[in-house]
């Protein structure tokens, strides 16, 4: 069969055609064999395709691979092969895809335990270390640390613990300095302040 017969089986299929080139398509199908069996396996391939991606169809990643595996194999369709090969990418793309996903979890739940040990490290540090010394924390890869640094203490005129940190965060992206005061709230416990409280007596 010509190639350009196949592209307009193809097209037909899509509902890329107007009405006398669809017109034309349907007649090819219905009176050659050949044509007729390779408008099958379009649709049996974009049947594979749609059940592969029956778990993930919410997401746009899955959908704009299926657009390019079906542009990229139309010419091949014709292939008694070539449905089953299809499948198999397809089968490969939704394995990867999941993985990839499973990944990007691990590393947002290895971020948030990574922030959970920055705040314990400067909670312990403001509830226990003297102003200008220096409590470090190093991930279990060797990969980030966050060294916290009290600054200075003082009492609020509404008698409240308060201290004025450095905190310096290195990773692979670099290192972020940043510096923030936090005021005393139970035991160990010391979120940081909006707003630079009134101090009332320094020490």
């Amino acid at each position: 069969m010509k190639e350009d017969s196949k592209e307009l089986i193809v097209a037909y299929h899509d509902g890329e055609l107007g009405p006398d080139a669809s017109a034309e398509a349907r007649r090819l199908i219905e009176t050659d064999p050949e044509a007729r069996r390779y408008y099958e396996a379009v649709k049996h391939s974009d049947d594979l395709l749609r059940h592969a991606f029956d778990p993930i169809l919410d997401k746009p990643v899955p959908r704009a691979i299926d657009s390019a595996v079906r542009r990229l194999n139309r010419r091949q369709q014709a292939s008694r092969w070539m449905p089953i090969a299809l499948a198999a990418s397809v089968a490969v793309i939704a394995v990867l895809l999941v993985r990839q996903e499973q990944f990007d979890q691990d590393l947002q739940e290895q971020f948030a335990q990574m922030q959970r040990e920055i705040t314990k490290l400067r909670y312990q540090t403001l509830e226990n270390t003297p102003s200008g010394g220096v409590a470090t924390w190093v991930s279990p890869s060797g990969d980030s640390r966050s060294d916290v640094t009290p600054v200075k203490s003082y009492r609020t005129s509404d008698n409240r613990y308060c201290r004025e940190y450095e905190e310096r965060i290195t990773d692979k992206k670099g290192v972020e300095v940043r510096r923030g005061i936090a005021c005393r709230v139970g035991k160990a416990n010391w979120p940081d302040e909006p707003a630079l409280p009134s101090p009332d007596k320094e020490f």
